[in-house]
């Protein structure tokens, strides 16, 4: 019985210790209320995490002047298509003229439901 208690204690503590430690991106700030926020699921996180941050490749020749911090997923996530990836330049996400060659390259809607269903997978 004390056994049957400690298992059950183990794992309270670690989901709570596990949605302590996942941190949401910065950027969901623009999208997402603060009080949204502080009620997400951790999986929700996670997820919203991804699309942020690994939706979308940097092409070698651009990783040493293109902070990824700088290119938001989801607003680049309109260009998206269904299967196949896409190649977008980084100035319409700051909306201005085309001014530059810097390009990222958006991962297909059937790539981003797969790894979201990844993460689901390995975090139920």
């Amino acid at each position: 019985m004390k056994l049957i208690a400690f298992v059950i204690l183990l794992g309270i503590c670690t989901l709570s210790y596990s949605q302590e430690t996942v941190q949401i991106d910065k950027r969901a700030i623009n999208y997402y209320s603060e009080q949204e926020i502080k009620e997400m699921p951790v999986l929700k996180i996670l997820q919203t995490n991804y699309l942020f941050r690994e939706s979308f490749i940097i092409p070698d020749e651009f990783k040493q002047t293109l902070n990824s911090e700088n290119v938001d997923g989801f607003k680049l996530g309109a260009f998206r298509k269904e299967k196949e990836r896409v190649k977008i330049s980084i100035d319409i996400e700051k909306e201005e003229k085309l001014s530059s060659n810097k390009y990222v390259i958006l991962l297909s809607y059937e790539e981003v439901d797969k790894a979201l269903n990844d993460i689901k997978a390995k975090n139920q």
